[in-house]
């Protein structure tokens, strides 16, 4: 997700008249889409502050644009995506930053109209225009809530006995809203989420055989 970069049947043909420019634009994201299946990551880390969009507005809507990302290496990856990739939905910049569910890729990306549409919009860039926009965005889908998250701050204490996870990207480039995610990542993170929520559950058994031993007496 060797398997051929998806087409965008939106955009029109080039015309003979438009820019060098467009033509040097389209020539980099075709360069930076041009990548082998089996090189590409399959999984990703998205990132939202959940005061402006959460895992629970994703799961009241559905699906929704993932828009407004300014970062070029945060676009790059975003242009490597394909139907099918799974992402972890990450609530950033907030009290407790944690993997709080999950979504998946459901369109590949094409151009982020927020960028040239209305120069009120705050995702406006005065640089980008329809025939040549320098941002693009993606079509996400609610997947699932967890249970149980995993929060940054377990991720940082796992990581000074875990490898894995200690080389996870979103530990040492914090400020990039869209990573790749290796299956050793997932799976160890996973494993981490899994066990917390066995925990829980033996708490709350060990809590409930409790109170009946009380009622009982």
């Amino acid at each position: 997700a060797a398997q051929p970069t998806r087409p965008n049947n939106t955009k029109k043909k080039a015309s003979p008249l438009q820019s060098s420019t467009t033509t040097k634009q389209r020539k980099a994201v075709a360069t930076t889409k041009e990548v082998k299946a089996e090189d590409r990551p399959h999984l990703y880390l998205l990132k939202s502050e959940p005061h402006e969009f959460s895992i629970e507005n994703l799961r009241q809507k559905g699906r929704e644009e993932w828009d407004g990302v300014r970062n070029y290496t945060a676009r790059n990856y975003m242009r490597q995506m394909q139907p099918g990739d799974q992402c972890w939905f990450y609530h950033s910049s907030c009290k407790t930053p944690a993997i709080v569910g999950t979504c998946r890729i459901v369109r590949a990306a094409q151009p982020d109209t927020t960028a040239y549409m209305d120069p009120q919009h705050e995702n406006y860039d005065p640089k980008s225009t329809p025939e040549a926009c320098r941002w693009d965005s993606v079509l996400v889908e609610f997947d699932s809530v967890y249970d149980t998250c995993v929060t940054l701050k377990e991720l940082r204490t796992q990581a000074q006995a875990n490898p894995v996870i200690a080389g996870m990207m979103l530990l040492h480039r914090s400020r990039l809203s869209v990573m790749p995610i290796t299956q050793d990542e997932w799976d160890a993170v996973e494993n981490l989420r899994q066990r917390k929520e066995q925990n829980s559950e033996d708490l709350l058994q060990i809590t409930k055989e409790g109170r009946d031993d009380k009622a009982k007496k």
